[in-house]
């Protein structure tokens, strides 16, 4: 049996543990047309962008902690944000749902990987097409 929670129940677990968090929601605004995603993407891009530091590559890196996304039905865990060079963003996420593909079980223990193969990392990237089939989500930061 799999325990699921919402962000709410999960703050709860975690204030009461006596760690620091905060839960915000995104929904729809058909007044100000706006979708839910845009919203949790520039969130999420703030959260991420407020520690990085560049290390020389085209990666920022940080030390905050991912963060926890309930959409309708689902979870996933946010760990990164990518924006690309034509502006389009997708959020890095472990997904329970999927296993790791055959191509990245072949680079993991690697060090200074660099391929243009969107295989390896396609079940870890949420754009925009795959985030705006829902009108509500939280996150658990």
């Amino acid at each position: 049996m799999m325990l699921r929670l919402t962000a709410t129940q999960a703050q709860a677990f975690f204030l009461s543990s006596e760690i620091n968090c905060a839960v915000e929601m995104f929904s729809d605004s058909k007044e100000r047309k706006i979708e839910a995603h845009e919203t949790l993407l520039d969130a999420i891009e703030r959260y991420f962008a407020q520690a990085a530091v560049k290390d020389g590559s085209n990666v920022y890196k940080t030390l905050l902690p991912p963060i926890y996304l309930q959409q309708p039905g689902h979870s996933i865990t946010i760990i990164g944000f990518e924006r690309r060079r034509d502006g389009a963003c997708n959020l890095v996420v472990f997904d329970p749902m999927y296993s790791t593909s055959p191509v990245m079980h072949k680079l993991l223990g690697r060090k200074n990987i660099r391929t243009a193969r969107p295989e390896v990392m396609h079940a870890y990237r949420r754009g925009t097409r795959q985030l705006r089939k829902h009108a509500a989500f939280e996150i658990l930061m």
